[in-house]
């Protein structure tokens, strides 16, 4: 069994790593202006935590996507959100599940801090820097 630490999401969360990915815009992270990150407060995952980089960050059970949350319900791609400037811009994948933003199904929307996203069993906290 591995032991999994929680992670605060008012501390800096740990990063995940995905293999290379063929999105559109995936660039080194290092390149990228760190926005943010995304933690993960319920679900098989709980205590694991993502950073969000400025451009496009893919969410969902793929190996390929930015953030890997392989857990019940999610979808191969599930969700986006890309990061312009000081805008964050959540859009579903047309998934089957849907992807819910503070307990209301939503396809695309604007995100705040503090914001919980529930997708499958996870539930999700967004923090913006």
């Amino acid at each position: 069994m591995v032991n999994k630490t929680r992670a605060d999401v008012d501390l800096e969360a740990t990063r995940v790593e995905c293999p290379s990915t063929p999105f559109e815009g995936k660039q080194n992270e290092e390149e990228r202006p760190l926005m943010g990150w995304l933690a993960i407060t319920e679900g098989d995952h709980e205590g694991e935590a993502f950073h969000f980089y400025e451009g496009r960050n893919v969410i969902g059970s793929s190996p390929q996507c930015h953030m890997m949350i392989s857990d019940e319900g999610i979808q191969s791609q599930h969700f986006g959100v890309r990061i312009d400037s000081k805008r964050w811009m959540l859009t579903d994948f047309d998934t089957d599940g849907g992807t819910f933003l503070n307990g209301k199904r939503v396809y695309r929307n604007e995100l705040q801090d503090g914001d919980r996203i529930k997708i499958g069993k996870a539930l999700l906290r967004i923090k913006k820097l």
